[in-house]
Formats: C-alpha cells, sequence, structure tokens
C-alpha cells in the first residue's frame, strides 16, 4: 500500500519547509525518516524504487520496525553514508540521538 501523502506541485514555493512526518515509513526517504523538513524529487525517486524492488521480489526490501530499525534496515541493504558526504543526514540522526 502506498500513498501520495507527500505529494508537492513542482511550480510552488519550495522555501518553505515541508511536514517533518511522512507516512508509509516502508518507502521513506532517509531524509524523510530523520524528520528533515526539505525533501523533493529525490525522495520520491527511492520511494519508488523501494516499492520496484517490493515489486519484484514480492516482499519489501526495506521493512523496519521503527525509524531507527527502518534507518538500519536501508544501511544494510545500500550501505551507510560517509559522514563527509552526508553531513545533514548525520546532523538529523544525532538531533534524533540516532547511531550509524
Amino acid at each position: 500500500m502506498i500513498d501520495f501523502g507527500t505529494v508537492k506541485d513542482m511550480k510552488a514555493d519550495h522555501g518553505r519547509p515541508f511536514s517533518a512526518y511522512v507516512s508509509t515509513r516502508w518507502y521513506r526517504a532517509p531524509e524523510c525518516v530523520l524528520r528533515s523538513g526539505s525533501y523533493g524529487p529525490p525522495s520520491d525517486i527511492f520511494a519508488a524504487g523501494a516499492i520496484m524492488a517490493e515489486l519484484y521480489n514480492l516482499t519489501p526490501i526495506f521493512p523496519g520496525a521503527d525509524e531507527k530499525d527502518q534507518m538500519n534496515a536501508i544501511f544494510k541493504i545500500i550501505g551507510t553514508p560517509d559522514e563527509k558526504y552526508w553531513k545533514e543526514g548525520y546532523r538529523l540522526a544525532s538531533k534524533l540521538k540516532y547511531e550509524f
């Protein structure tokens, strides 16, 4: 089951932050799991990829039980990004007291 809860008008002013909560945890991009207020097309592409992988494998690819488990499920498959390449992710994680 998917939803379109984070669909945004591409022509709208995106200077304002989006909602921190995005539903359907198993398909959320890491920045959404970490409650970033800034997300866009790459987050949608991540979700589409997760859905396509599920359709192909007939099982969810990132079935996290909660937000921390969700991040671990994602990084188990794609690897943990180096902090020098994803400073914002590490900043958000530390704010939520997550460790990668």
